[in-house]
């Protein structure tokens, strides 16, 4: 995948020397996709014939869900395209215009910088943009399979997970629409890809990527950060000679130089890393942000929390209407229902599974807990701060694939033991 990305930015270079000439900046627009599409196509070769299958499959829909939400809106408007989309094209290309916007706040912030980047090295034209998304989508997908290989996952778990993010509507959705879903999800995976690397190895530069990648997504949305959790107690408390969790003066070293240093991020870089947690510097700010409602898909508007001990006691309930809205008793109309079946209902079925597969055994595993440890936290999070459905699909896709990859760990060993 990295010739294709490097044939996409050397286009964009291209594009950009020549804009002066350009009259018709679709068709260049469409010249650049096919080019680009093409080494994509020659590069498949290396993956086996089923993986090879799923990529094709997965770029091929993705590419379809961009052109359909630019030339046929008009027919169907795919869920969640409007609003934010709109938003980050005008800021994009208010920075093609005004370059001095890019160290200035705007409307999408740093994904809107990305994008009017793209613009400025090539040409101000929505398509490029958005096969960036696409790009990007199929790069998640490739990511996963590299985790999924060094996990030592068997070949039919492989194909079944990969198929499961290819066909999923909303990877799809996001990856089709100019919103900033897609590029978090690509900073986590690939920062959960270097966790496990180190889990795999102790290599001391596994750890700063792990946390470079953490940090570029939580710069798009502040929520994510709480991944790192996970990270630093596997970082802190595994011994890779031992193959277990150890509790020593040195881990607990380790733990104040890492307070240490995160409070010294959160103090100097708070706007840049914490900036989504807006004024949540308090149990007030936080019990006030967990009794807001808004939006037509606003959900639990009855409850109202006025205590951190009902923030507590009430936040399983906030947890599961974030992972599973919008339930059925809360359904408008058609819209919910099918939201329900291709999205809500999916991550009912894989928490049910995580659950029935959780053993005592499985606390063995240094990357069980740690991905474990990071999805309860972030999920805590959202489900704190979100009280909107449509709000929750967005927010819980960013962590989506990140499941995937703990439900290969344990179809995996139910293979193994057959």
């Amino acid at each position: 995948m990295i010739y294709t990305w490097i044939v996409y930015i050397i286009l964009l270079l291209l594009i950009g020397l020549i804009k002066s000439l350009i009259s018709d900046y679709q068709v260049i627009a469409v010249y650049l996709i096919g080019f680009v599409s093409v080494v994509f196509f020659l590069f498949l070769g290396k993956y086996s014939k089923s993986i090879r299958g799923i990529l094709l499959v997965a770029y091929i829909i993705r590419l379809f869900a961009m052109f359909w939400d630019i030339f046929a809106r008009d027919i169907f408007i795919l869920p969640h395209s409007g609003g934010d989309t709109e938003g980050f094209l005008q800021s994009a290309i208010r920075i093609n215009e005004d370059k001095s916007l890019l160290s200035s706040d705007i409307y999408g912030g740093v994904y809107s910088k990305i994008l009017g980047l793209i613009f400025i090295l090539s040409i101000p034209e929505r398509m490029i943009g958005q096969f960036f998304n696409v790009l990007l989508g199929v790069t998640i997908l490739i990511i996963i399979y590299r985790i999924l290989v060094l996990l030592d996952i068997n070949n039919r778990t492989i194909s079944r997970v990969m198929l499961m993010f290819a066909l999923f509507p909303h990877a799809i959705i996001f990856s089709g629409i100019l919103l900033r879903e897609n590029l978090i999800s690509f900073f986590l995976i690939y920062s959960l890809y270097f966790f496990i690397k180190w889990c795999k190895k102790p290599n001391p530069e596994y750890i700063i990527f792990s946390f470079l990648f953490l940090l570029s997504a939580s710069s798009l949305h502040s929520g994510v950060i709480g991944i790192a959790i996970g990270y630093v107690f596997i970082y802190m408390f595994y011994s890779h000679k031992t193959s277990k969790l150890q509790f020593q003066p040195k881990s607990i070293a380790l733990f104040i130089i890492f307070l240490v240093i995160s409070s010294f991020i959160y103090i100097k870089y708070y706007e840049i890393f914490f900036g989504k947690f807006g004024n949540m510097k308090n149990v007030d700010d936080l019990i006030h942000t967990a009794n807001i409602r808004s939006g037509g898909s606003a959900y639990l508007e009855s409850l109202q929390i006025n205590s951190l001990w009902e923030l507590i006691a009430y936040s399983p309930i906030r947890i599961v209407y974030f992972l599973i809205s919008p339930l059925p008793f809360d359904w408008r109309g058609i819209n919910d229902v099918i939201s329900f079946l291709l999205d809500s209902s999916f991550y009912f079925l894989l928490l049910l599974f995580i659950t029935k597969k959780y053993k005592k055994h499985y606390l063995n595993n240094p990357i069980i807990i740690g991905i474990t440890i990071s999805l309860v936290a972030v999920i805590f999070i959202f489900g704190i701060g979100v009280s909107n459905a449509g709000t929750a699909i967005r927010h819980r896709n960013k962590i989506f694939s990140i499941l995937l990859i703990l439900v290969s760990m344990f179809m995996n060993d139910k293979k193994r033991r057959e």
